[in-house]
C-alpha cells in the first residue's frame, strides 16, 4: 500500500507541476511584452526539456541542468520585474504558481530517487517465507487440496513481491510513471502572442 501511495503521489504532483507551467504561461499575458517572451519562452522549453531530456535521467535518480536552468530563467522573469508590473494582481498569483512548480519539481526529484530500503525487502522475503512455511504446517484431509491451497498462497506471495518491485522506482522501467501531462502541456502551449 505504501508504495502504491509514493506512486499515486507522483502521478498527481506531477499533474500539479505541469499544470503550473501552463498557468504560469497563460498569466504570462497580463504582464509586459518582454516579460511575456521570457515567460512563455522558458515554460515551452521548461516542458520540452522535462520530457525530452530529463524524463530518461529521472530513471537513474538524476535531473537535467538545463531544465533546472530554465527554472531559473522563469524565476528571473518575475525577480526581475519592473515595480509596476508587479502592482498587478497577477504577479502574487504568478509567485504562488512558481513557488507550486518549484515544489513539485522538488517533490518529483526526490520520488525518482525514492526507493524502498535494502532491509524491508528483507523483511518482506522473510515474511514471505515464513508465510509460506506456516501455510505447510496446516492439516488438510486432502493432500491435494492441501498442495493447491500452498500454490495459491505462494503465487499470491510472488505476485505481492512482484507489484511492490513494479512500483518501487516510479521512473523506472517496470511499471515508470507517464510523462503525458507534460507532453500534453508542451503540445498544447499556444504560440508566442508577443
Amino acid at each position: 500500500m505504501v508504495v502504491w501511495q509514493g506512486y499515486t503521489q507522483t502521478q498527481a504532483t506531477i499533474v500539479r507541476e505541469s499544470n503550473a507551467v501552463v498557468m504560469l504561461g497563460r498569466m504570462s499575458r497580463g504582464f509586459s511584452a518582454p516579460v511575456q517572451r521570457q515567460v512563455q519562452g522558458a515554460a515551452r522549453s521548461y516542458l520540452r526539456l522535462v520530457v525530452q531530456e530529463e524524463w530518461p535521467l529521472m530513471a537513474f535518480g538524476r535531473s537535467s541542468e538545463r531544465a533546472d536552468a530554465t527554472l531559473v530563467e522563469i524565476w528571473s522573469a518575475y525577480t526581475d520585474m519592473e515595480d509596476r508590473e508587479r502592482a498587478s494582481p497577477l504577479y502574487s498569483q504568478s509567485l504562488t504558481k512558481l513557488n507550486e512548480l518549484t515544489d513539485s519539481r522538488r517533490q518529483r526529484m526526490l520520488a525518482a530517487g525514492d526507493r524502498v530500503p535494502g532491509l524491508v525487502w528483507v523483511m518482506l522475503y522473510i515474511g514471505a517465507s515464513a508465510k509460506l512455511a506456516t501455510g505447510s504446517l496446516f492439516v488438510v484431509r486432502s493432500r491435494g487440496l492441501h498442495l493447491l491451497l500452498i500454490g495459491v498462497l505462494a503465487g499470491v506471495l510472488m505476485l505481492s513481491l512482484y507489484i511492490v518491485s513494479a512500483l518501487d522506482g516510479p521512473f523506472d522501467r517496470n511499471l515508470p510513471v507517464s510523462p503525458e501531462p507534460f507532453i500534453r502541456a508542451w503540445t498544447g502551449m499556444p504560440p508566442l502572442e508577443v
